[in-house]
């Protein structure tokens, strides 16, 4: 009788511990999500989303043979 309490208790565990596993596998990817639309407004606009607007780089679109150089040094090419 025992036996058979401490199955059921046993079972609604893993079944439990299961559970949140599959919670915790489609809910872990927030922060790569967010670190991916960083990383787009950063190409799109040339500075990270928590810089000022001053902070940008202007560069061509998709372009990053220049992404080092600083807008005066660009100019000076």
């Amino acid at each position: 009788m025992v036996g058979e309490i401490a199955n059921y208790i046993a079972a609604f565990a893993g079944m439990c511990a299961l559970g949140y596993l599959i919670w915790l596998a489609a809910h872990t990817d927030t922060e790569r999500t967010d670190e991916d639309d960083a990383r787009a407004f950063f190409d799109e606009h040339g500075r990270w989303p928590d810089e000022p607007e001053e902070a940008g780089i202007p560069r061509a679109a998709g372009s990053y043979a220049d992404v080092d150089l600083l807008p005066h040094q660009r100019e000076q090419d």
